[in-house]
């Protein structure tokens, strides 16, 4: 008897499953209009050229540029998340976004994938400082690729169940926004590529905390758990992070006179 039946039922069980908790992405739909609404307000009400922004004004915008970050406006680790330099910037992080929240915010849940998705921006931020301190950077890039460790979190533990079938169609897509998002690396110089390994791993360490079954009883009866852990676990992240960079601040870096005038091109996350 062949297997692929057994298999194809697997599927749509898991499928109903995920309907059985949440037919739509609300959170998905608010972050990437949420970001568009910032692009275009960036571009009308800052000046800002919607195909190459001048670093200066993306600064003023909120930008992850380290020397400002690092001084202590550290509120630039979360508004850099929702900045982007260029139309494609933002139009490919956007697509990645859409792509991956519409199933990744089903099977964690609106709340958790919230949660999910800005602890790794945070992640990622946090990784560009520490691996370069004069970094000026902006970009989702960084919680996209949190969001595909949230979601290899969830299919590699057995206790989801999820079918080789459903890994399959899944790999498909996250490949193809990897290869995209790689592609678009190798073409523009500057990508922060810190922040996509950063990202990715706050991501799958979040995920592990946050992933629950898709039962919506269970859902109901652990509601706050993975999200009391997850932000625990950030905030010592944050700290330990913060006590190395000053660490490094300490030993002396060579801050740029003016850092919102003489920003370096900005390698985009």
């Amino acid at each position: 008897m062949s297997e692929q039946p057994l298999e194809t039922d697997d599927r749509l069980l898991f499928y109903l499953r995920l309907e059985s908790v949440g037919r739509s992405f609300p959170v998905t739909r608010l972050l990437v209009a949420l970001n568009c609404a910032i692009f275009l307000a960036m571009v009308t009400l800052g000046g800002a050229d919607p195909f190459a922004p001048a670093m200066l004004v993306v600064t003023h915008w909120g930008s992850n540029f380290g020397p400002l970050t690092i001084s202590g406006q550290w509120w630039r680790m979360i508004t850099a998340m929702f900045l982007h330099i260029g139309l494609l910037h933002l139009a490919v992080n956007m697509w990645s976004l859409y792509q991956t929240g519409a199933l990744v915010e089903r099977m964690f849940g609106s709340l958790h994938f919230l949660v999910l998705y800005l602890v790794a921006g945070l992640a990622g931020n946090l990784a560009s400082l520490m691996w370069n301190p004069l970094v000026n950077s902006a970009g989702a890039s960084g919680a996209v690729f949190g969001v595909i460790g949230g979601l290899l979190a969830f299919m590699l533990d057995t206790r989801y169940g999820v079918p080789r079938l459903v890994m399959a169609d899944v790999r498909r897509n996250v490949l193809l926004i990897v290869v995209l998002n790689l592609g678009f690396g190798f073409s523009h110089a500057g990508i922060d590529n810190a922040a996509h390994l950063g990202g990715l791993a706050g991501g799958l360490l979040a995920g592990m905390m946050l992933a629950r079954p898709l039962s919506a009883e269970w859902r109901q009866l652990h509601r706050w758990a993975g999200i009391g852990m997850t932000l625990a676990a950030t905030a010592v992240l944050l700290l330990g992070g913060g006590a190395m960079l000053g660490q490094r601040i300490v030993r002396g870096i060579e801050w740029p006179a003016r850092p919102a005038v003489h920003a370096p091109a900005a390698p985009r996350n």
